[in-house]
């Protein structure tokens, strides 16, 4: 956490009723190094799907469809 802070990538602010906790927040430049990691993750699994010959990743929305169902986690519709 220290090391995210002295990056500049998330700031901790007090929570408006409790002093006790602190919430944390991506900065600008936080939420720029995720967009550019998450956008590097969808690219590679992209290309698994490709080469696995699943380019619209079918099998594994149906594998994490029946996960979801089964752990009561709600699943998100596109990777």
């Amino acid at each position: 956490m220290q090391e995210l802070t002295e990056l500049g990538w998330i700031e901790k602010k007090s929570h408006e009723t409790d002093k006790r906790s602190k919430k944390i927040y991506l900065t600008e430049s936080g939420l720029a190094i995720d967009q550019q990691i998450s956008q590097a993750q969808n690219d590679k699994m992209k290309l698994l799907f490709k080469e696995s010959g699943d380019p619209l990743g079918t099998n594994w929305t149906k594998v994490m469809t029946l996960y979801a169902k089964e752990t009561g986690i709600p699943l998100i519709d596109q990777i």
